[in-house]
């Protein structure tokens, strides 16, 4: 029984998958030089709720797609952007990923650089925007692993 939130985890995961090599579906603790630039693909919150006078609950997942690229070069925000536009490019091109959602939506943009003293010894400095996504999605009432 899977969870249909971790099949849409999954589902992004996937789409985002050929633009760069390393796409992680869980939050990233720490990245090595040889694993950027990377993608990792979570969720932050759930809410829920009846609909209707059916037994369908109506859910509303923020998704959160942390994009890292290194932030070394002069261009380290250019770069990250970049990357941030595949990312909306990609999710733009199938909202309702595959089926699985009624809908998807960029709701904020965060971004971060990071230098090595934050991130301790030995690790790469870092460029990072957290893209959080709004994801409405059906279950029926007791079964959270299947899509309505």
């Amino acid at each position: 029984m899977t969870h249909a939130r971790q099949q849409i985890r999954e589902a992004v995961a996937a789409r985002l998958a050929g633009l760069v090599a390393t796409v992680a579906v869980n939050r990233v603790r720490s990245l090595t030089s040889a694993k950027l630039p990377a993608i990792a693909v979570y969720a932050l919150e759930e809410d829920a709720e009846r609909i209707s006078t059916g037994r369908t609950k109506e859910r509303r997942l923020t998704l959160a797609v942390d994009v890292f690229t290194a932030a070394g070069s002069d261009d380290a925000s250019a770069d990250l952007d970049a990357l941030c536009a595949q990312v909306e490019t990609a999710m733009d091109a199938a909202p309702r990923l595959g089926g699985l959602a009624n809908d998807s939506e960029l709701t904020r943009t965060d971004i971060e650089l990071t230098g090595a003293g934050d991130q301790g010894q030995g690790l790469p400095d870092l460029a990072a925007a957290r893209l959080q996504y709004r994801i409405t999605y059906r279950t029926p009432h007791g079964s959270p692993d299947t899509v309505a």
